[in-house]
């Protein structure tokens, strides 16, 4: 009883199944895994026959020639787990849609590719498209040919959303927003990560999901804002649920939205953003749970917020205008780790720092300022590993 099978390195393999061949004695396949057969065209040759229905796992991996996926995918009733890489030729999904129990979705290097299908989104109708289908997780990488989402709502399953090096990728998928963030979008996505697009200019209009708890957005340089709703404009009443905020070389981007950093987020990195305005300290009033704040090569931040009490991980690298001042460092008293490097306009002297308050503290590197510093001072008192160095040291940009 055949269980798992795997294809590979069959050069004059053009159909998996052909003329129904062999089909009785796949009926338990629950894996497939195809790699490296260049003349393979299509799994099947005929359209009408079925596939093996208790197949869970299927994998295609460089068959240049394949253009498209089967067309009936209702005989994979189990699939749960799709991946598909190096079909460089791959041009489309068929339209109705994914198998109704895929879970998973991975779809890396398929140059040609130039649409998801329609059948995955939901319609403002309900009635107008599958509502059983049960993808959480969706992973598109290197598919320079896509430009855009089909239009309407991501699946309802839908957690996790991770886009990379889809370079003319204009547009992210509207229903992901909603215009209002008090009320149900019927999106519960909860991580989301964009990396290198560069064609991607702006978030669709309206909020985030509030069910999102990671955001990261690296190598976006033509981003010039941040969508709405990772801020909270409601005092009492906290929409946002954003844990991790990771901000990294969009060198379009000018500031954040208006409002605070939400009270549940607990890690912020702003990387590599020259021109970003500087940060307000009202930003930060209802950042309760922060523990990791890295701010590196930012040019325009001139000064740290002054309520980071519960503060574990300071890093700052790189920022020119930077002004320390001793009560700044002297209120994070559950400071563990501090890196400071490259911060030109910081003149104060170490001795006036404070660190003697910072009963925490660990770890303290220090690079790039001070250059005709010889030593530090004396006290021991503290369990502090302590590195200096005159220089630029790039093992810690």
């Amino acid at each position: 009883m055949l269980q798992v099978l795997q294809v590979s390195e069959c050069g004059e393999l053009t159909y998996l199944w052909k003329n129904r061949f062999g089909l009785e004695n796949l009926a338990h396949l629950q894996q497939l895994e195809i790699s490296s057969c260049p003349q393979l065209v299509s799994l099947e040759e005929d359209k009408e026959q079925g596939h093996p229905c208790n197949l869970q796992y299927l994998r295609i991996e460089h068959c240049d020639k394949l253009e498209k996926l089967p067309n009936v995918w209702q005989y994979l009733t189990c699939l749960e787990e799709l991946e598909i890489k190096d079909c460089l030729n791959l041009m489309s999904f068929p339209e109705m849609g994914f198998p109704p129990m895929l879970r998973r979705l991975s779809i890396q290097n398929c140059e040609a590719l130039k649409s998801l299908p329609d059948g995955m989104m939901r319609r403002r109708n309900i009635n107008d498209t599958n509502t059983m289908c049960l993808l959480q997780y969706l992973r598109i990488d290197n598919c320079p040919s896509l430009i855009y989402f089909p239009k309407g709502q991501l699946p309802i399953s839908l957690k996790e959303l991770i886009i990379w090096k889809c370079e003319n990728l204009k547009d992210l998928p509207e229903g992901m927003m909603h215009p209002n963030p008090i009320t149900s979008n019927m999106c519960f996505l909860e991580y989301l990560e964009l990396f290198r697009c560069p064609s991607l200019i702006c978030f669709p209009k309206g909020h985030l999901p509030t069910t999102l708890k990671h955001l990261h957005i690296q190598e976006c340089e033509r981003l010039e804002s941040l969508p709405e709703g990772i801020m909270d404009h409601h005092s009492n009443n906290t929409v946002a649920g954003l844990q991790v905020l990771h901000i990294e070389r969009c060198s379009s981007l000018t500031s954040f939205p208006r409002g605070k950093f939400p009270s549940t987020l607990e890690q912020l990195w702003i990387m590599y953003c020259p021109q970003l305005e500087s940060i307000s300290e009202e930003m930060f009033h209802c950042s309760t749970s922060l523990e990791l704040l890295t701010i590196k090569w930012c040019p325009n931040i001139e000064s740290l917020p002054k309520c980071l009490y519960n503060l574990r991980d300071l890093q700052i690298h790189g920022c020119e205008n930077l002004e320390l001042l001793p009560f700044q460092l002297q209120n994070l008293t559950s400071l563990t780790s501090l890196e400071i490097f490259d911060c030109k306009n910081l003149k104060m002297p170490l001795s006036q720092w404070g660190l003697g308050t910072l009963n925490s503290l660990k770890t303290l590197c220090i690079g790039g300022i001070f250059p005709e510093a010889a030593s530090f001072s004396d006290d021991h008192r503290h369990r502090t590993t302590c590195f200096f160095f005159p220089e630029l040291s790039p093992f810690f940009s």
